[in-house]
Order: C-alpha cells, then structure tokens, then sequence
C-alpha cells in the first residue's frame, strides 16, 4: 500500500505535468479532436490563462470531441450560460437540446479566441487529480460539489 506521502508526490507530479502541458487554444474541428489521444487522461481549460475546468476521461479524443456539441459537455454549456445567457432569445442548453443557432456561434467563438486546453495521460489517479484541482482552484465552470469529497 502507498503511504499517504506518496500518494501526494505522485498528484503533485501529475498536477505540474498537467500545468505545463498546454495543447493550445480550442480549435474545434475534426483536425483539432483528432490530433489527441485516445488514451485516459485528465484535461484543464484555462481561460485567459485562468484555470476555469477540470475534467477527467477514459479517452482523452472522445472528450475533445464532445466540445463541439453543447448536448455533449458541460463546459460549454457553463459557457453559454454564464456568458450569454442576457443574450435576446437565448434558451439553455440540455443533454437533448443545443443553444440557439447564434448563441452556438458565440459559445464557439468564446472557445477558439479565450480557451486553451491542456490534457495528461492518466492511466492512474484521474478522478483524484480532478478532485484535487477542482478543490484547489474552484475553477467557474465545473459545477459547485461536482465529484468533490472531504
């Protein structure tokens, strides 16, 4: 069994790997999505080069993927609303419905001007590394409590 300190060194490590490990800015296209594992991993969006999401997946593609549809991610769902959502005509987006057609444009432009991702294969530790950055810097748009323990 690992001790506790180990433990830490280990999320430590995969917290600066992750850090520093940007890909770029979110292109949002197939060429994009497919320029990226298949494998496991954690992955963080930063906004203006703020921490603002923190994710985790059992395919690093699948889940770039899912960005380019609202119905699929919550990321950019929380973008939608919390940034348009005054917008005239503006409707949220669920599991089953996208945005209106111009708040898509806008939640798709927001991606490729301010968003930067940045994704680590993790084959070990995943959702402990997403819990621990969610904690660390409650970053706007995962929803509060989200996958969170003491």
């Amino acid at each position: 069994m690992l001790s506790e300190e180990k433990i830490q060194s280990y999320l430590d490590f995969m917290e600066n790997e992750l850090m520093k490990n940007k890909n770029g800015k979110a292109e949002l296209s197939s060429n994009w999505v497919n320029g990226f594992t298949d494998k496991p991993g954690t992955y963080v969006a930063f906004e203006d080069g703020k921490l603002v999401y923190v994710g985790e997946t059992g395919s690093i593609r699948g889940r770039m993927r899912d960005l380019l549809d609202s119905r699929h991610h919550t990321l950019r769902r929380n973008i939608g609303k919390h940034n348009f959502s005054r917008e005239k005509n503006y409707k949220d987006a669920t599991t089953k419905r996208k945005f209106p057609k111009h708040i898509e444009e806008k939640v798709d432009l927001w991606f490729k001007e301010k968003i930067t991702i940045s994704t680590l294969i993790t084959k070990l530790g995943r959702k402990e590394l997403e819990e621990r950055l969610v904690k660390k810097h409650n970053p706007i748009y995962n929803k509060k409590g989200q996958r969170i323990s003491d």
